[in-house]
């Protein structure tokens, strides 16, 4: 295996850019790309800081959306500074 395709929790691939990333991602699938627990991320789409629709019980996350969401938290847009999420 190499490196590009280290894995770490539930051995799903880390992508190594945002073309290898589905259009629609779940809870557990961005918890295992940025190394946030699962729990923290459903919670963060629960309050509405990651833009989600929720289908049956799961959380689904466009792609386009949770990169517009993290640049704008790892920028700190509209806060003056950045945010801790």
């Amino acid at each position: 295996m190499n490196k590009s395709q280290y894995t770490f929790r539930n051995r799903m691939p880390i992508p190594t850019d945002w073309s290898q990333v589905p259009l629609f991602v779940d809870t557990a699938y961005i918890a295992n790309m940025t190394q946030i627990g699962n729990e923290t991320i459903r919670k963060l789409c629960q309050n509405g800081v990651i833009p989600a629709t929720k289908i049956g019980q799961a959380w689904r996350i466009a792609k386009d959306d949770f990169i517009a969401c993290f640049n704008s938290l790892k920028e700190g847009e509209g806060q003056g500074k950045k945010r801790d999420i």
